[in-house]
């Protein structure tokens, strides 16, 4: 595969398909606006995610390849932390959140997210470790706030 194909996939992948996976978990929550606790659940979920990958990356410095490695990345991205990806965090969260309602299409979802992680680290912009990160922060937040509130629905 000759480069200039190579890199256009990596940019779609690593910029442009997280819109799809956008559109696709604004669709599903639209068929479900009816569920108003789920709407609640999924509206503390995403914002728990962002926060915890917020107070993380205060916490945890990785420097970008790009920045360490000294070379141009394929994608054009400013000199920050790369840890966790916010790219993957969104994507995964998305997915994480479509899961607990529609295995099939979570499972979809999953695999567009992990097409995400793996351009931006293809890209230059990303270690593997700051994709496994955002992914672990969506799969915790998830649990806690889809999983666990539900919970505590049903105890009141």
């Amino acid at each position: 595969m000759n480069n200039t194909i190579y890199n256009s996939i990596i940019i779609f992948g690593g910029t442009y398909l997280i819109w799809l996976l956008v559109l696709i978990f604004a669709t599903y929550i639209i068929r479900e606006y009816e569920d108003k606790s789920f709407l609640i659940r999924t509206f503390a979920t995403l914002v728990f995610s962002f926060l915890t990958g917020l107070l993380l990356s205060r916490i945890f410095n990785n420097p970008r390849p790009f920045v360490v490695g000294y070379f141009n990345p394929i994608i054009a991205h400013s000199v920050s932390n790369g840890f966790p990806s916010d790219h993957m965090l969104l994507a995964s969260t998305l997915a994480a959140i479509i899961f607990t309602k529609n295995q099939k299409l979570g499972l979809v979802m999953f695999a567009g997210a992990f097409l995400v992680g793996i351009s931006r680290v293809l890209a230059g912009v990303h270690h593997i470790e700051d994709i496994l990160g955002a992914f672990a922060i969506s799969i915790v937040s998830t649990y806690l706030f889809l999983n666990f509130s539900k919970k505590l629905a049903y105890v009141r």
